[in-house]
């Protein structure tokens, strides 16, 4: 199972708020065929993640942004490359 995740959670694409240790516990747990963590696990990772998002937008429509791209949509949680 690890060599086939493996390339799905390289390096670059950790994102502390997004793409975590809890993102990989509930896609490891889930390949397992076990439940997922607790919810209370990622909560203050998926709030961190949408408080991000949205202060990134607000930071995009008003112009004060920086030119910076704005942070993937959703909780911490999904697992976006995983197919």
């Amino acid at each position: 199972i690890l060599l086939r995740l493996a390339p799905f959670w390289l390096g670059k694409s950790y994102d502390v708020l997004r793409k975590n240790c809890n993102s990989f516990c509930i896609l490891f747990s889930g390949e397992l065929g076990a439940d997922a963590p607790p919810p209370w696990t990622h909560r203050l990772g998926d709030g961190a993640a949408a408080l991000d998002d949205r202060v990134s937008r607000l930071l995009e429509t008003t112009g004060l942004g920086g030119g910076d791209e704005p942070r993937a949509d959703g909780p911490a949680a999904v697992v976006w490359d995983h197919p």
